[in-house]
């Protein structure tokens, strides 16, 4: 290992000599780095410039010899937790798992799966300051176009992930699978004040946003380890096949199309007992879900239910519900202490994996099949609101032992508007709810080569 040195392309632009002075020291020592300077090519849009220098470097300046490539942005900065070994041993364990892109540490993440220690799965993420690019991955780089001035929807769906969509590491993660993290994180970047690439301006942001990436990180662990800790019960605690599930559908009188849609839903299933409930009306729709939702929570207390299921009046049920089906995840959420399970989710941020078909999710919005469990009706009741209330994102916030079920059972149909948020008078019901599915299906289907 002491003769193995890394090709080390490093991006400057010419006028920023205070960047570039940064970096040389960086590298100062370590002679494990074959670094070169590379003059960033110039563009209005700094993200297309960024893109622009490292299809350059690839064109122009890389191997035939070269199996792997590091490729820097001048505000990398080694943390305490980079050593040549540790460097060395990641790279040689990433290339065992065939990546593309093996990151030195990150700005944001999408979600992550450790795949073994110090090395995780990621499937998106922003901060392209410390990138080791695989040869197996050179020609999908050279081959994409980067197009900024274009909202990849099929990606992102949220306000803050469109404008993550002109990062170049979001456009490196559409192109691949396999990329992986390095954690602890052994880069983060250099708060200069402002970025070229994004245009931000504030100081203290680059040292916040690293920050929240590693949250997630670590959230997943504990997660992970918690679960792990609480294996389900090895004796059948199934439910009895005979089970009549409580089931509340929540539904303004004047709404006729609606009522008639949700009725028909459910005709013909007699595993779940329908009541039907006039919603409150409020001048706030949403204030009004959640004094329905409450409504219901006492009417379950005084049945004496063990969990109720809540329907809103958009739900439709996808191709993948079965009675069996929903009955095992019922049952295996509540060994697990779950307050809610959802049966599918338009907006969450971060889901980690629990059983083979139920995934932790917090935060989490979309209440158009919600299972609530008997130990939380009490915490419904207990809790302040005001007008300022979202019933989703509300209940969401009361507890972080929320699950939801993958593949869906359950999605919204569009109705062209909503009742209770104007979330989904501005992005279609199909479109929020395809986007979190794709996410679920990616972490789904690496998750076998995982360690979760």
């Amino acid at each position: 290992m002491e003769n193995r040195t890394i090709p080390t392309f490093i991006i400057n632009r010419e006028k920023r000599t205070d960047r570039k002075e940064h970096i040389i020291k960086e590298f100062q020592g370590r002679d494990e780095f074959d670094t070169t300077i590379i003059t960033a090519l110039e563009h209005e849009i700094g993200a297309v410039g960024l893109w622009n220098s490292i299809q350059h470097i690839l064109t122009n300046k890389v191997s035939d010899d070269d199996d792997y490539i590091l490729i820097c942005e001048d505000d990398h900065q080694f943390t305490a937790h980079y050593s040549k070994e540790k460097l060395f041993s990641a790279i040689e364990e990433a290339a065992k798992l065939k990546a593309d892109v093996l990151v030195g540490g990150i700005s944001w993440l999408d979600s992550t799966l450790p795949v073994s220690e110090g090395i995780f799965w990621v499937r998106a993420f922003t901060g392209t300051q410390f990138l080791i690019v695989f040869k197996s991955f050179f020609s999908k780089v050279l081959e994409a176009t980067f197009c900024p001035d274009r909202a990849i929807i099929s990606n992102a769906v949220t306000s803050g992930d469109l404008e993550r969509s002109n990062f170049v590491g979001f456009k490196l993660c559409s192109l691949t699978d396999r990329k992986y993290l390095l954690y602890p994180f052994i880069s983060i970047q250099k708060d200069f004040g402002y970025s070229d690439v994004t245009g931000e301006t504030a100081v203290g942001i680059v040292e916040a946003l690293f920050d929240a990436a590693k949250d997630k990180v670590e959230t997943t662990l504990r997660i992970l380890s918690f679960y792990k800790g609480h294996p389900l019960p090895t004796v059948d605690s199934k439910l009895d096949a005979e089970t009549i599930i409580p089931t509340y559908i929540i539904n303004l009188p004047e709404r006729t199309e609606r009522r008639e849609h949700i009725l028909n839903e459910f005709k013909d299933k007699n595993e779940f007992s329908i009541n039907l409930i006039d919603a409150y009306k409020h001048k706030i729709g949403a204030v009004g879900l959640w004094m329905t939702m409450r409504k219901i929570i006492g009417m379950a207390i005084a049945n004496n239910d063990d969990f109720v299921l809540i329907i809103e009046d958009d739900h439709v049920f996808t191709e993948h519900y079965s009675k069996q089906y929903l009955f095992d995840n019922i049952a295996k959420a509540r060994m697990l202490g779950a307050n809610i399970l959802s049966g599918g989710a338009g907006y969450f941020g971060l889901a980690v994996p629990v059983t083979q078909n139920t995934y932790w999710i917090n935060p989490s919005g979309c209440t158009q099949f919600t299972i609530i469990f008997k130990k939380f009706f009490q915490k419904i009741l207990d809790a302040p609101y005001d007008d300022t209330i979202m019933a989703d994102m509300f209940l969401s916030e009361m507890t972080s032992n929320r699950m939801v079920i993958y593949p869906y059972i359950s999605v919204q149909k569009d109705f062209g508007y909503s009742d209770a948020t104007s979330l989904h008078n501005m992005v279609s019901v199909s479109t929020v709810f395809n986007y979190c599915s794709r996410r679920l299906a990616d972490i789904h289907r690496v998750r076998p080569m995982c360690n979760a």
